[in-house]
């Protein structure tokens, strides 16, 4: 079985100079956003998206996606999908990375590949994010993930608000039939005018989760994200972001790599 991988790939791995591009001497870097931000991790970036995100900042600037690179099945690489799992147990075992992220561009477009990553990942007691823009229901890949982070694309994906609310309630439904599964909602934030659309469309998730539980938590499972690449790009949203995110009672998620590396690749 093979997947499609972006450029950046496994990352972030020490090099044959045996350092790795966060300048480390050893592989890993940390989870920058989410209710993970700060918890040392390892990343598998996937090629290809059914998406072409871009925003309009505070200034009236358009902002593209800041891995537009991974939208085509150009620019990546095809591998083995068991040498990709063989490799990132071994990173992981050889330090002290127990976190491993699954991202994209939009790894519900391999679903086989993605599936078997996750249940090989876990089997080998290591925890598994899958990032994900939430339009694709794939049940089984529920079952597989340890913490689902959608980060829906408002007014970007080809779909209805009810409709996307319908497909990521349904994953949520779905997770939540298994124990020790957790989700998260996390929003880019680029403008003030974001605000009303994310309470509606938060609230359509939650009365069309169906679980006897309460499988959604608006307070807790809910962030909002600024929206940038790099530090200036962050200074200009982060202030709004915060705000949004005080006045309804969720949670702000900063992005730490960009803190730490602006926008390098591959930490």
């Amino acid at each position: 079985m093979t997947i499609n991988l972006s450029r950046e790939g496994i990352f972030p791995l020490v090099d044959d100079n045996g350092i790795s591009s966060t300048g480390w001497s050893f592989p890993g870097t940390i989870q920058g956003e989410g209710k993970l931000c700060g918890v040392p991790s390892l990343f598998i970036r996937t090629q290809g998206c059914n998406l072409r995100c871009s925003w309009k900042n505070i200034i009236g600037d358009s902002v593209p996606c800041d891995t537009a690179h991974t939208w085509t099945d150009k620019g990546g690489y095809s591998t083995n999908v068991e040498d990709v799992a063989d490799t990132v147990v071994r990173q992981c075992k050889s330090s002290n990375i127990r976190h491993v992220v699954i991202t994209g561009g939009e790894p519900m477009l391999q679903p086989e590949a993605t599936e078997y990553l996750l249940k090989f990942l876990q089997s080998n007691d290591l925890h598994v994010t899958l990032e994900t823009n939430g339009t694709i229901f794939n049940p089984d890949i529920m079952y597989s993930v340890n913490l689902l982070s959608i980060s829906p694309k408002l007014g970007i994906a080809p779909l209805s608000d009810e409709e996307y609310a319908e497909i990521v309630a349904e994953n949520i439904t779905h997770l939540h039939m298994n124990r020790n599964r957790s989700v998260q909602l996390k929003f880019v934030i680029s403008q003030r005018s974001d605000d009303e659309r994310i309470r509606s469309f938060v609230e359509m998730v939650n009365d069309k989760s169906r679980c006897s539980c309460s499988c959604f938590n608006k307070m807790n499972d809910v962030l909002l994200m600024p929206m940038g690449a790099t530090r200036e790009e962050m200074q200009r949203s982060a202030p709004i972001t915060a705000e949004l995110a005080v006045k309804n009672g969720w949670r702000y998620s900063p992005r730490l790599h960009v803190d730490l590396w602006n926008n390098k690749e591959r930490t």
